[in-house]
């Protein structure tokens, strides 16, 4: 059987779907529509795969390469060859029948036992019903549901992981085919962000990286006053609360974006390059770094490693004050012809105004783990500094630019 293969992004693979392929002895032909790849000739495919991917089926205008693959869906379907839907695939193909995919009840990010529906437990595709199956999802979204279709599997949160949209057409939105390789990069059990605000806060206390002074204030870079003091560097000479972070961080951008949304993964100079290679080595992707101005000398660049045309890059660092520093990398990003629409940070400041307004005038969306009220708070309840310490840092965190002027003068 020649069976050909849709992939999303130049990251995407079949997983498990080349093992059973070259097992039984198919031959895979891939296909990369957004790479310019020629359609293949129907008469000579007998299956067509539809893969993953980090593109929203609701942007799909903006993606002529998925406007062409739905209209391949729907000629593969009416010439009744077989046709196999994953993840975005599978909402794709509900598209392709004219039924338009849906937000799901609530993110899935993680791993979650399907449900077999009565029609499911008897279907002659799936034996294996009868055991618990656990495979791992990712997705806020999910297929419609055409008039004649049947749903097979749901979770407590999807209500449509396996539809049978016909007898030769079919739609999965978790990843069944997901390898262990794959599966080792997402933590199990996924802590809500409110947790993992609060145990970065910990973290941060714990390795002394945060420090409050409320008689002696520390003055910045501005030269403005600060009763607060955040040193991100230090982080990287703990293994275990570097490793932790380095999952959280990874698991809020896919959360927030999605699972195969980026192509290279950029650290800002100088903080942010360990970070950058820590979250590159944890998501498998390429890593580079941007230099806050050229070297001025050799190939006077201002990007390190390889960045090229048209890939998606996360820019991370290790902390934001108030973004400024983020709109010069990015912008340097951006004019290699690559795309950075998201930059993500351990500690965010979170108290001077117009911070993500700023980033969100640029397209950039700001991710992050906790903010100074989080550290505030997590300190107040562990008694970390005194109660006029704390009190001080709390006029400050309310009112900080009142704060400072006041002690300038």
């Amino acid at each position: 059987m020649k069976i050909a293969y849709i992939l999303h992004s130049i990251y995407g693979n079949l997983g498990t779907i080349r093992s059973w392929a070259t097992q039984n002895s198919h031959e895979l032909i891939k296909i990369r529509l957004f790479d310019s790849d020629k359609l293949p000739d129907i008469d000579n495919i007998d299956m067509l795969i539809s893969m993953g991917g980090p593109q929203r089926i609701y942007h799909i205008e903006k993606y002529d390469h998925l406007l062409t693959e739905v209209e391949l869906i729907k000629h593969y379907i009416a010439q009744g060859k077989k046709v196999l839907g994953i993840c975005l695939g599978a909402q794709l193909i509900s598209k392709a029948l004219g039924t338009e995919p849906e937000l799901n009840p609530e993110p899935e990010m993680g791993y979650f036992t399907l449900q077999f529906t009565p029609a499911g437990k008897n279907h002659h595709l799936l034996p294996q019903a009868s055991h618990p199956i656990t495979p791992l999802s990712w997705h806020q979204d999910m297929p419609g549901l055409p008039k004649n279709a049947t749903v097979l599997a749901c979770t407590e949160r999807c209500p449509r992981q396996i539809i049978e949209f016909n007898k030769h057409t079919y739609g999965i939105q978790c990843h069944m085919e997901a390898t262990p390789k794959t599966a080792k990069m997402i933590a199990s059990n996924y802590p809500p962000h409110t947790e993992i605000a609060r145990l970065t806060a910990r973290m941060l206390l714990e390795v002394k990286a945060v420090h409050f002074n409320s008689k002696n204030p520390f003055v910045f870079a501005s030269g403005l006053p600060s009763p607060t003091y955040i040193d991100c560097r230090k982080l990287i000479s703990f293994p275990r609360v570097r490793s932790t972070l380095t999952d959280f961080l990874t698991l809020t951008v896919l959360r927030n974006v999605g699972f195969e949304a980026f192509d290279n993964i950029a650290g800002g100079e100088t903080a942010g390059i360990p970070f950058a290679a820590l979250v590159a080595e944890r998501m498998g992707l390429p890593m580079s770094y941007i230099r806050k101005k050229p070297k001025g000398y050799g190939r006077n660049a201002r990007i390190e490693g390889v960045i090229t045309e048209n890939q998606n890059v996360l820019l991370v660092e290790d902390l934001t004050t108030d973004g400024g520093s983020k709109l010069s990398f990015v912008e340097a990003i951006r004019e290699t012809g690559a795309n950075c629409s998201h930059t993500a940070v351990i500690f965010y400041y979170g108290i001077f105004t117009g911070t993500e307004e700023t980033l969100s005038k640029k397209d950039i969306t700001l991710h992050s783990l906790c903010t100074w009220w989080d550290v505030f708070e997590e300190a107040k309840k562990n008694e970390d500094f005194d109660a006029q310490t704390l009190s001080e840092v709390k006029r400050f965190l309310e009112e900080p630019r009142k704060w400072q002027e006041k002690r300038s003068q």
